[in-house]
């Protein structure tokens, strides 16, 4: 065997968020080995998630070390190591708020205060995390958007801002 395949179940958080320009570096490293780390690569991706575990089988290759004898089955740690983001400094919106036309352009509902209108904005969207959605163009900082419900406003609805916001853009 010159080549190793190494397999492991990704979650699908990381998965979302773990485009291959931030990959800056997918290393194994085994329990045998500890402190030792053998460089990954990109192999193939299974394409469906596990139903249960909402993981993601994803098959990476490596060298066959001339130190170890490292045999299929063995178990391994993947390391991967990703280049920081802007996502903090990105806006970040509620999936609620993220509506998409039928030609599939996404926009949310922006509200005006002074008005008490809403109107569509495009917007560009990045990945998924934990705090909601990235938009990467459209909305700029103290933009107030429709959070709740906007899959059902049209152009110039006049609505209610209910309390104060929950968050500034």
């Amino acid at each position: 065997l010159s080549e190793l395949f190494v397999v492991a179940n990704i979650p699908e958080n990381l998965l979302a968020t773990a485009t291959p320009e931030r990959v800056r570096r997918l290393e194994a490293e085994f329990p045998f080995a500890p402190g030792e780390r053998f460089e990954l690569t990109f192999r193939e991706s299974r394409g469906e998630s596990n139903a249960v575990a909402q993981t993601f089988e994803i098959t990476f290759t490596m060298p066959r070390p001339a130190d170890w004898n490292v045999l299929p089955g063995m178990t391994a740690t993947v390391i991967v190591e990703l280049e920081a983001t802007l996502a903090r400094e990105r806006i970040q919106i509620p999936t609620s708020a993220l509506v998409a036309d039928p030609e599939k352009n996404y926009f949310v509902w922006k509200f005006d205060p002074e008005s008490q209108l809403v109107s569509r904005q495009a917007v560009a969207i990045g990945p998924a995390t934990g705090e909601g959605i990235s938009v990467l163009s459209g909305l700029a900082p103290g933009d107030l958007i429709v959070a709740s419900g906007a899959a059902h406003l049209q152009p110039g609805m006049r609505v209610r801002m209910l309390g104060q916001p929950t968050g500034t853009l």
